[in-house]
């Protein structure tokens, strides 16, 4: 038996490469008619199949990349090395619209079997809240966009407008959507977004003892969109909202009120003024885990 190590990289730019982990390599025949043996890459991008001397045909799989579709390669134990090296496309990395208007959003679907899903259909229902755009008047209001081969699709709506969206497979539920006012986005995330981060005006205060000292806060999901939504949200949109509170109410408080967190100052001390953020969002697998920042207080 023979050692046949196979290394993966993305190409990030000319001069950059970087691993691609918990990718599968499997190894047919050379005419691919026989399945020999399979094995998952390392953080390091690699994995090492003992195999006997012979030419094998190499296929990849990640989601979210893709590989040569045929690759062939020739185990020798005579050989000087039995390294391969292949390059993975990234195509996770998103094209942004060319209309300064749109966002261009993308993504990949899978199967229940986790492979890559074609013709998957994903239909945007503008609502009402958008009549005129660029000084145009909008008169189509559904789009519909459906997945290639590899599981990929794309569909450009206009930033910051509100759409229903039905997916295949989940027919019974409308989902209501907010385009981030970007020039692009993850489909996952917009249609099924999750609070991310909150922004800070400040992330250290000091503040006086019966003084105030207010702070921007704003929370951001994981499409882009930042909260609170506007005040003309669509009905039924769901949201997420912010609460603040203090490490220790004896050194220092804090009032929430829409963006703005005032921190007043009690006595002597330090305190930490945290966030959370409440909303449902789609259950994931693996968990996400959501820590938001949080602003250090000092009373002199």
């Amino acid at each position: 038996m023979t050692t046949a190590t196979f290394y993966l990289w993305d190409s990030v730019d000319q001069t950059a490469a970087t691993a691609v982990e918990s990718a599968q390599v499997r190894l047919y025949s050379s005419d691919g008619t026989a399945f020999i043996t399979y094995g998952t890459t390392d953080s390091a991008g690699e994995v090492a199949l003992d195999v006997p001397d012979a030419t094998y045909w190499v296929r990849f799989f990640k989601t979210g990349y893709a590989f040569p579709s045929k690759r062939s390669v020739v185990v020798d134990a005579a050989a000087a090395n039995n390294t391969f090296d292949t390059e993975a496309e990234n195509l996770e990395i998103l094209p942004p619209s060319s209309a300064s208007n749109l966002c261009r959003v993308s993504g990949y679907v899978v199967g229940a079997g986790g492979q890559p899903r074609k013709g998957a259909t994903f239909q945007f229902m503008l609502t009402h809240l958008r009549h005129i755009v660029s000084g145009r008047p909008i008169t189509a209001s559904k789009v519909t966009c459906r997945s290639d081969e590899y599981g990929y699709t794309e569909v450009e709506l206009i930033q910051g407008a509100f759409y229903d969206v039905v997916v295949e497979g989940l027919d019974d539920q409308v989902f209501v959507a907010q385009v981030p006012e970007l020039g692009y986005a993850k489909l996952t995330e917009v249609i099924w977004p999750y609070p991310a981060r909150v922004t800070l005006s400040s992330a250290t205060v000091s503040v006086a003892a019966a003084a105030e000292e207010d702070v921007t806060v704003t929370l951001v999901l994981s499409s882009g969109v930042v909260m609170p939504l506007p005040s003309d949200a669509a009905a039924g949109a769901v949201g997420f909202s912010l609460a603040a509170s203090s490490s220790d109410t004896d050194v220092a408080t804090v009032v929430l009120d829409g963006t703005t967190a005032t921190i007043t100052g009690v006595a002597s001390g330090s305190a930490t003024i945290s966030f959370t953020a409440a909303g449902s969002y789609e259950e994931r697998f693996p968990e996400i885990s959501v820590s938001l920042d949080s602003i250090a207080v000092t009373v002199p």
